[in-house]
């Protein structure tokens, strides 16, 4: 569960140092109720591609929605996962306030038709 590579990208986004990256483990950068999926993921050996969306905690504290896509592989000849993540937070965002206007937009067709 330890990072074993993080690249350039991955420090300037998240805040971290590449020897603070190199020295945490995933659940480091989730919220403590969200672990337990973190493991349940990592301990089923069947699933060697993974896609999903997680929250991952900045340095600096702020909560992000990413997009994981994992798979396993071999690092320096031992058993790893390689994880390219995406912050997909101001995406999720904006998709909630398309779903909101609809419905108001919705809602107001409803109540201007002719009952009659």
């Amino acid at each position: 569960m330890r990072f074993l590579a993080v690249n350039q990208a991955a420090v300037d986004h998240y805040g971290y140092s590449r020897e603070e990256f190199l020295s945490m483990t995933a659940e480091q950068l989730r919220p403590p109720e969200d672990i337990a999926q973190l493991l349940k993921d990592f301990q089923d050996p069947s699933r060697s591609y993974m896609q999903r969306v997680a929250r991952h905690r900045k340095k600096n504290g702020e909560q992000i929605n990413v997009e994981i896509v994992s798979f396993n592989l071999a690092f320096d000849g031992r058993p790893a996962r390689l994880g390219v993540i995406n912050d997909v937070t101001e995406r999720l965002k904006a998709e909630q306030q398309a779903r909101e206007l609809e419905a108001r937009y919705r809602a107001l067709v409803e109540s201007r038709k002719d009952p009659g």
